[in-house]
């Protein structure tokens, strides 16, 4: 208890310190938030045009799930992008607040998604090399399809469950 005490006595001489570094953290932030943002949308619309091309990938069985992953980070850099926008005008937008909360969180569930499908459908291609090029596949369209779907029903429902503070979002832990 002691060893707590004096130790949280001594950090609290560093406070005004840490306040400055914040202060400057919170100034660098917002132009991060756009380089980020920009370079998050040329690659993944370069992404999303340049592989459905036969030229590219006439071969790739898996070409879905990457196209799928790069438009869930394109949702992503949008909630990004509007968060970011939204923190600059100080704005407390009820609707707002809700839509990229919905996004943010459905772009990170579907990215977490997409990349396990596409990890598995490249282990079953290292693994049973043979199987995979003699197995004619359907397309995994259904089944990304299918992630979306309940994907955004869980996110509708976690955001509407959850507190809102200044735009900022307090998670209801249970």
């Amino acid at each position: 208890m002691t060893t707590t005490l004096t130790t949280s006595m001594k950090l609290s001489q560093y406070c005004d310190q840490f306040r400055i570094i914040h202060s400057i953290f919170v100034k660098i932030s917002f132009p991060y938030i756009f380089l980020i943002a920009n370079i998050g949308f040329i690659t993944n619309i370069s992404t999303v045009l340049l592989l459905p091309k036969n030229f590219i990938t006439k071969n790739m069985k898996n070409k879905w799930a990457l196209i799928a992953l790069a438009l869930s980070d394109l949702l992503f850099n949008t909630a990004f992008l509007i968060r970011g926008i939204h923190d600059i005008f100080k704005g407390n937008y009820a609707h707002l607040c809700l839509v990229v909360s919905f996004l943010s969180h459905l772009a990170e569930l579907l990215s977490a998604c997409y990349t396990v499908v596409f990890t598995i459908q490249r282990y079953t291609a290292v693994r049973y090399p043979l199987e995979a090029a003699a197995h004619r596949r359907s397309s995994p369209i259904l089944s990304l399809l299918f992630i979306f779907v309940f994907s955004s029903i869980f996110c509708f429902t976690l955001c509407h469950r959850n507190i809102y503070v200044e735009c900022h979002e307090k998670l209801k832990l249970i």
